[in-house]
């Protein structure tokens, strides 16, 4: 693997108390074996019947604030992550904590620590936290990541604005029409039965539809379970969930959007690793295909890894690329002749993030119309449906 290549300060010397400095630079150590995110002792303990709530983004997020506040006044790790757990609310966390604060005081480093825990510290985190102590630059580093994690959440904030509304619209006609048809529709059945086979097309519909969800709807659960658990067994195979996440990227209103939040993640990432003083593009490049799980996306930077590693640009590397737009490529050029390649990230993922706001908006305006229109329609139906042979009845009695 290439050797790092960072920028340090004058005379400032590199963090110790939270793991040994590798005089080989940023190569990785051999891979420890990974524990739960529990009690790292292995002893059998009973679980309690209630298991500790999920630990999300936002703990994390707050978890690193406080280690990096810690950390640039001068605390040692140890008595850092001491500091932490004792102040921690969160059952699950805390038990990481403590966990991690058993493993540094043993000797090992922070990074793996870290990485006995996968399911909390992703590849990239680990990465930044990696190359941060054994460059010296942790602090730096830990700023960096808080801003990154930041950036994320208000990212996963404008993904969740624009899918609210029409998820909450989708799933409360879906509940209305269960309804309907389980409790509503079958007491026009008795009438129904009155007109024999002269019933309209819509009427019959929505009579076999009202008899399954009544008598065979153990038919419907389990067709739906089988479909989920065949789909979720076929997604395993590589080629299936290689098609799957390139449709991603193809869908009629959302492709565009999603394309958007991956370039702009990718960014946020670039900029993350250089403000920290880490500008070597190989390793920078696996850290980041390791955090995508889209196999476009890290077969995009697999591809610009070997460009680079073959002499070509960053930039240059990008103008093929089906992944970046022309924007996206020129302007990492620039970044690269004037030197800016940092400051250059950061505007291309403020920009993006604009974009995405405005994509929010302007998904939301055309999304209202056509939620409007398959409400009406879904109204219409229903009530065709039980009115439909009211009206025939009214015309033969004339």
């Amino acid at each position: 693997m290439p050797t790092l290549s960072y920028k340090s300060e004058k005379g400032r010397k590199p963090d110790r108390g939270d793991g040994s400095r590798s005089d080989k630079g940023f190569a990785r150590k051999p891979a420890e074996p990974m524990a739960t995110t529990g009690d790292p002792s292995g002893s059998a303990q009973k679980k309690p019947f209630l298991s500790d709530p999920k630990i999300k983004r936002q703990h994390v997020l707050f978890f690193t604030r406080q280690l990096f506040t810690l950390h640039k006044a001068g605390v040692p790790i140890s008595d850092a992550l001491a500091m932490i757990a004792s102040h921690e609310r969160h059952p699950g966390l805390r038990k990481v904590i403590v966990s991690m604060k058993k493993h540094v005081e043993e000797g090992g480093s922070l990074t793996s620590a870290m990485r006995r825990h996968p399911k909390i510290f992703s590849v990239f985190y680990t990465g930044v936290v990696e190359g941060g102590e054994q460059n010296g630059v942790l602090s730096p580093l830990l700023d960096q990541l808080v801003h990154y994690m930041e950036n994320e959440e208000t990212l996963n904030k404008n993904i969740r604005s624009a899918l609210r509304y029409p998820t909450f619209v989708m799933i409360t006609m879906a509940v209305a029409f269960l309804v309907i048809m389980t409790f509503i529709f079958p007491r026009f059945e008795p009438m129904f039965s009155k007109f024999g086979d002269d019933l309209p097309v819509q009427t019959k519909v929505l009579l076999s539809i009202s008899s399954v969800l009544q008598h065979q709807w153990y038919l419907l659960l389990g067709g739906t379970v089988l479909l989920i658990a065949a789909f979720l067994f076929v997604k395993r195979f590589d080629a299936v969930r290689s098609f799957l996440d390139r449709m991603k990227f193809r869908l009629p209103i959302f492709g565009k959007f999603y394309r958007y939040t991956c370039i702009s993640k990718f960014a946020n990432m670039i900029s993350t690793f250089f403000s920290g003083g880490i500008v070597d593009y190989l390793n920078i490049l696996d850290l980041i295909k390791k955090s995508f799980r889209n196999v476009m996306v890290k077969d995009e930077v697999r591809r610009l890894s070997y460009e680079i590693s073959n002499g070509r640009g960053l930039g240059e590397s990008m103008e093929s690329s089906r992944l970046f737009p022309p924007l996206f490529a020129h302007l990492t050029q620039v970044g690269e002749k004037t030197g800016e390649i940092q400051s250059m990230m950061k505007i291309l993922y403020d920009y993006y993030e604009e974009e995405l706001r405005y994509k929010t908006k302007k998904l939301i305006g055309n999304i209202e119309p056509l939620i409007l229109l398959v409400t009406s329609g879904f109204v219409v139906i229903i009530a065709l449906g039980i009115f439909m042979p009211y009206w025939r009845m009214m015309d033969i009695c004339k």
